[in-house]
């Protein structure tokens, strides 16, 4: 477990001297993963047997009626040596309906190796629905 955050941590800090917003976003990650991992909020069992982490720190979301999330982040995944350099990713979204308010959080995403391939594969979705009623 403590190799395995060791590892990520440098990863997520080593490469972050290349430009400013991905230093940024490099080192927002690895404040949370390792925030996360010493409150035990991630298990290290489930972190040990993970294929590939997203971690997206401080995403905001908005709403007045309408409303919208946007985040920034990095991905990495496991390779035969070791973790993969990482990806940056960036989630958005919108919503209507009754809603109010505004929200600050980080948000980390574990994936197995189904995960790990539905990753690769492109664009995927979290938490995407619609709904009507008649009467």
């Amino acid at each position: 477990m403590t190799r395995v955050l060791a590892t990520l941590s440098v990863i997520l800090f080593a490469t972050g001297a290349f430009a400013g917003d991905a230093t940024k976003e490099l080192d927002g990650a690895a404040v949370v993963i390792r925030n996360m991992t010493a409150s035990h909020q991630i298990p290290s069992s489930i972190l040990a047997n993970t294929e590939c982490i997203t971690i997206i720190p401080a995403i905001a979301k908005a709403a007045i009626v309408v409303g919208g999330k946007h985040g920034d982040g990095v991905a990495s995944c496991r390779t035969a040596t070791g973790w993969s350099a990482p990806a940056f990713v960036t989630i958005t979204g919108g919503s209507v309906g009754l809603q109010a308010g505004l929200e600050h959080q980080d948000l980390v995403l574990l994936m197995n190796k189904q995960g790990e391939q539905e990753l690769s594969q492109g664009q995927w979705n979290l938490g995407a629905q619609a709904a009507t009623a008649d009467r």
